[in-house]
């Protein structure tokens, strides 16, 4: 991939801990120092029961998002998300938060 320097990238994954996902985040890793660019994850997690609630949102389904809950227990219940490999992390609890909290909280850590 080939990107302007002066352009800003924003990747959303749902990274666990395994090879696959580690490998993915390394990628993005070596795109940001290739570019001298700061790299800042910023994880986003929630109670299980929240999280549940939340994968049935409408539009999830036509925006080819996770919606099953059987695998979404199975994956937390297997994996961990993926923490520590990123120059600075912000982590958010954000169970009780509206987006726009959420918003506000991720541009409020990062000085924006």
């Amino acid at each position: 991939m080939r990107a302007d320097s002066a352009e800003s990238f924003v990747f959303t994954d749902a990274l666990s801990d395994d090879a696959q996902d580690t490998a993915t985040f390394s990628w993005y890793r070596d795109l940001a120092a290739a570019r001298g660019a700061d790299l800042v994850a910023i994880l986003l997690d929630c109670a299980p029961e929240e999280n549940a609630r939340r994968l049935v949102s409408p539009g999830r389904s036509e925006a080819l998002k996770l919606t099953d809950i059987a695998v979404l227990q199975r994956l937390r219940a297997n994996h961990r998300l993926l923490r520590g490999l990123a120059e600075r992390t912000v982590e958010i609890d954000m169970t009780g938060l509206l987006p726009e909290q959420t918003t506000a909280r991720i541009l409020g850590d990062m000085g924006v």
